[in-house]
């Protein structure tokens, strides 16, 4: 077995990648593994194992909320009301 990233400590982007390799070498996709307790043909209990950890950790952290820090723009006051041009929907 290769030696790959611990799935709580790695780089989003370093999880990715190696879920993508064994995406590509099993040729299942990596939800029906980490979500829906598939197992691919051919595959160890370690490198399963490790699957399925890494997908919920990727995904638990593309949703963490950092807040720290509130992303506001500058000089914009969030309880303000959007202006007619402003707003999302389409005019009638």
């Amino acid at each position: 077995m290769t030696e790959r990233p611990d799935p709580d400590a790695a780089p989003l982007l370093e999880l990715d990648r190696e879920l993508a390799r064994l995406v590509k070498r099993y040729g299942m996709a990596s939800h029906v593994v980490g979500e829906q307790g598939g197992r691919p043909n051919g595959i160890d209990d370690d490198t399963l194992a490790w699957w399925v950890a890494a997908h919920r950790a990727a995904w638990r952290r593309r949703f963490e909320i950092d807040t720290s820090s509130p992303k506001r723009q500058p000089g914009v006051d969030p309880a303000a009301p959007l202006r007619r041009e402003r707003r999302r929907d389409p005019y009638r």
